[in-house]
């Protein structure tokens, strides 16, 4: 009997753990304050809760340690802000999401905030919307899928490492200092199918060569804006190399990139290529332009 007891205590505890949490704010807009969210608890995010802010509130965490998001658990901003400050905590995914779809993250108001992504699988980071800032180094490890579909995402201060894993973009912006995949030895892929990338860094992008590239996928929009003073022949060269690639190849005679310089930036895209019904009407009049010549004839 007791060991049922027992049991049945240890799934409703987990239970409890588990469920999900919207923010009210009824008392003031700390995070860590239970009387804040509408169970009247904090949502326990380190063991799969899901923590919901939805309301416009502009909520703060201060860290008391780090902040985990882990087996199953979800931090989601789609109105409003999160903003952690003070310094000297970590941001931590452990088996969690963090969802950004119409509100703003900040990653910290002082400068020793590190964002600490992976350490085990099924970790995801994902803007569709909204804003998200990083205020200090963001490192995207083993494990983690991160994916900018939409919003804009601000890194100014410090870079991106993308090291041994593949950081998505298909939409939005990205305004950051450096793209690197190599600063811990790795071998990660950036994926770009679309949005903007903005780069204040001379470097702009840091990489191994085609180990760790920047791989623009077929039919790709994005475009890679070079705004730190890099110039022409390096932003050449890198495409030459294989630090940014097309369909994981090496285009080592600019066949596929249309590189431009204007007004000291340095822009990056994809020769454009018509689509095939815009080529089917080129042939069809092709043909019959061809046609009428030969009856002329």
């Amino acid at each position: 009997m007791k060991t049922e007891v027992a049991i049945l205590a240890a799934l409703a505890l987990g239970a409890y753990s588990a469920q999900a949490d919207t923010f009210s704010g009824a008392i003031n807009n700390d995070f860590q304050t239970g009387g804040n969210w509408a169970l009247g608890s904090v949502p326990d995010t380190a063991n799969g809760a899901t923590a919901t802010i939805n309301g416009g509130q502009d909520v703060t965490y201060n860290p008391g340690g780090d902040f985990y998001v882990g087996n199953g658990g979800t931090l989601e901003i789609s109105n409003g802000s999160w903003t952690q400050i003070n310094s000297g905590a970590w941001i931590q995914l452990r088996g969690g999401t963090i969802l950004v779809d119409g509100g703003t993250f900040n990653q910290g108001t002082a400068s020793s905030n590190p964002f600490n992504l992976g350490g085990s699988i099924g970790n995801a980071f994902t803007i569709t919307s909204g804003v998200a800032n990083f205020s200090y180094n963001v490192n995207i490890n083993p494990g983690l899928t991160f994916s900018i579909q939409g919003g804009t995402v601000n890194s100014l201060t410090h870079e991106f490492d993308f090291n041994n894993n593949t950081l998505f973009m298909s939409g939005g912006t990205l305004n950051t200092t450096l793209i690197t995949g190599i600063n811990s030895g790795g071998a990660g892929i950036f994926t770009l199918s679309g949005g903007v990338i903005n780069l204040s860094n001379p470097f702009g992008i840091y990489a191994g060569g085609p180990t760790e590239p920047v791989n623009f996928t077929v039919g790709s929009t994005a475009v890679i804006n070079f705004n730190g003073g890099t110039s022409l022949s390096t932003v050449q060269n890198m495409v030459e190399v294989g630090v940014i690639e097309y369909n994981g190849t090496i285009d080592s005679t600019l066949s596929d990139f249309n590189i431009t310089e204007s007004g000291g930036t340095v822009s990056v895209q994809l020769y454009t290529v018509p689509e095939p019904s815009v080529l089917a009407v080129i042939a069809t009049g092709a043909a019959g332009l061809l046609m009428f010549r030969r009856r002329r004839g």
